[in-house]
């Protein structure tokens, strides 16, 4: 079996398991899919070395997902945290906002 086929297959076998994993993390459908895509093209970027413990290919992945679920809520922390010093920053420029 070629690697196209073997990641095929895993593709069609994991990805409604690694979406929902995504999804409950951070209950957000577009995010949820971004992180499942970005997890499977890693996982095809390196697939040659990954090949050596097919086993554990699942596991691996839920790994990789649950990791970039906890990323992905880093970046957010940050956003919101750089849009409320924007927002409280503007208000005391101006004066017209309560924060």
């Amino acid at each position: 079996m070629d690697l196209r086929s073997v990641f095929e297959k895993f593709f069609i076998d994991n990805y409604d398991s690694l979406f929902r994993l995504a999804y409950g993390m951070v209950r957000e459908e577009e995010a949820a899919r971004d992180i499942v895509h970005d997890v499977m093209e890693q996982m095809w970027l390196s697939l040659d070395t990954l090949l050596e413990e097919k086993n554990q290919l699942p596991a691996f992945a839920r790994r990789l997902v649950y990791n970039k679920c906890i990323d992905f809520f880093r970046r957010k922390s940050v956003r919101d945290g750089y849009a409320y010093l924007q927002l409280k920053v503007s208000s005391e420029a101006y004066g017209s906002v309560e924060v």
